[in-house]
């Protein structure tokens, strides 16, 4: 099973709901925050630190990252990254960001996996 965590927001530059990260980065540079809570700086930093960048977005080969429309998914078999996952999940909808748990078996067309997640072309 693959799980995709989004917002209620749509990415201008995609036209897709905002991902995780995407929500995690907007509320880090929201100056929202207050200056006790490194947990947010934490969790990206972690993510930064173990869990690997997708080295393809796209089947083409010249495509550029930019105007892809492939999303990414999470292995729920990678305990470790999706208990972080979850941890930033619940982070996030503290501070009122709402976050949307999406699961599929097969999301789209592989175009990029490693032991954590999924890159796909949506069907």
């Amino acid at each position: 099973m693959y799980l995709r965590f989004i917002g209620t927001e749509i990415d201008e530059r995609t036209g897709r709901h905002k991902g995780i990260f995407t929500l995690a980065y907007d509320l880090r540079d929201s100056n929202e925050l207050l200056l006790y809570e490194e947990n947010l700086k934490n969790l990206i930093r972690y993510f930064d630190n173990n869990l690997p960048k997708p080295t393809r977005f796209s089947k083409n080969k010249n495509s550029s990252h930019k105007n892809t429309i492939s999303t990414a998914w999470f292995k729920d078999s990678a305990v470790m990254i999706m208990s972080k996952v979850w941890e930033l999940k619940n982070f996030l909808e503290r501070h009122d960001v709402i976050v949307e748990v999406l699961q599929s078996e097969k999301p789209g067309y592989i175009i990029y996996e490693d032991d954590y997640q999924i890159v796909v072309d949506p069907f």
